[in-house]
């Protein structure tokens, strides 16, 4: 491969040392790294969730609304599910982790295995409560 030369810059005096009046000090010379000048990013067209692109000024159609309303709610129920796993690792491991380590003893494994079937159940039952709940009151 042919690599450039470095670039280098010297200065052709010594400069006076700033410490003791009398001693000068020769600089050497220093290379530059060189360095490509930065590309341009390229200017592309805002896109919407749904993978309309969105103008300026422009009200969106019925179906952009659509899409956007199944997008947040995919979106809430994906954060809903997933404080719901956050809350039961921190319950189980709260409970049954004595003594962090490399890895779970056996009895830590099964501990855990447990309270995350117990609270999937009981998960399970409070949302099929509400669920009828909400049918009797329809």
């Amino acid at each position: 491969t042919n690599n450039p030369k470095p670039q280098t810059h010297t200065r052709h005096r010594p400069a006076p040392c700033v410490i003791a009046p009398r001693c000068t000090s020769s600089l050497r010379p220093v290379a530059l790294p060189r360095h490509p000048p930065p590309l341009p990013l390229p200017q592309a067209p805002a896109v919407h969730c749904c993978g309309a692109r969105i103008m300026d000024d422009v009200e969106p159609n019925e179906q952009q609304l659509k899409d956007l309303q199944g997008f947040m709610e995919t979106e809430q129920q994906k954060a809903v599910i997933q404080a719901a796993i956050n809350k039961l690792t921190e319950t189980c491991f709260d409970k049954c982790v004595t003594k962090p380590g490399a890895k779970l003893d056996s009895s830590e494994a099964s501990c855990i295995s447990n309270c995350a079937g117990r609270y999937l159940d009981s998960s399970v039952f409070v949302v099929s409560r509400m669920m009828q709940k909400r049918g009797q009151g329809q």
